[in-house]
């Protein structure tokens, strides 16, 4: 089951205990922080296995001091992050979120 903007402290457990140094724990506080960011969460068995965050504006790259490079016109979405609990790894949970999000934002850039 998916359900968004909910268990955001096993957000936060999952982000610590599977963070390898790709990301950091600023980016993640900031994202559960953000109203603007959806948290969608995958529950196996009441359990969050995993999640992926989405960012719906088109400043994405202000927020991050990146060079801005996407196209304004339209509807955009950013995949802010997306980790699964190690405990529940190969088992197709980030598939999962990612076909929920493409089918959610469809025709967004």
């Amino acid at each position: 089951m998916i359900v968004e903007n909910k268990y955001l402290e096993d957000i936060k457990r999952i982000w610590k205990e599977n963070n390898s140094g790709y990301i950091t724990k600023e980016s993640n506080e900031m994202l559960i922080k953000n109203n603007d960011i959806l948290k969608i969460v995958y529950l196996e068995n009441e359990v969050p296995g995993g999640y992926v965050a989405v960012y719906t504006k088109n400043d994405f790259c202000k927020l991050e001091n990146f060079p801005d490079k996407i196209e304004k016109e339209g509807n955009v979405s950013y995949i802010w992050e997306i980790v699964t609990d190690k405990n529940y790894m190969g088992k197709g949970i980030a598939s999962k979120l990612m076909k929920y999000v493409l089918e959610k934002f469809k025709g967004y850039k």
